[in-house]
């Protein structure tokens, strides 16, 4: 049975900050290759909004393994920028104020 996650934020409240690297927000909830990709891109904070999305979609959609942290889920991009969490189809869209994720599971 698939079941279906969705989650939706607001960008003003990701912290703007010089280094996104040192910042015990970024730190805690992306890992250290999401953190890289996120200021690779043009608007790193829509970018940390959409994974942070696809993450609580990821939980909404039944990925339930214990005493795991938003630091411990990976979300990978393949080349032509899709994002990948195995088991997990996953949408990520954003404007310049929200973002939002959907998460399939197809476990």
């Amino acid at each position: 049975m698939n079941t279906i996650g969705i989650d939706i934020e607001m960008i003003s409240i990701f912290p703007n900050v010089k280094d996104f690297k040192t910042e015990a927000f970024y730190i805690d909830n992306f890992t250290p290759n999401e953190i890289a990709y996120c200021i690779s891109q043009n608007n790193p904070i829509q970018s940390f909004a959409g994974l942070f999305c696809a993450k609580e979609a990821i939980f909404k959609a039944g990925f339930n393994k214990e005493n795991i942290s938003y630091s411990d889920i990976e979300i990978e991009h393949d080349e032509k920028g899709k994002p990948i969490f195995e088991g997990f189809n996953i949408s990520i869209a954003h404007t310049s104020e929200t973002a939002v994720a959907v998460a399939i599971n197809n476990f």
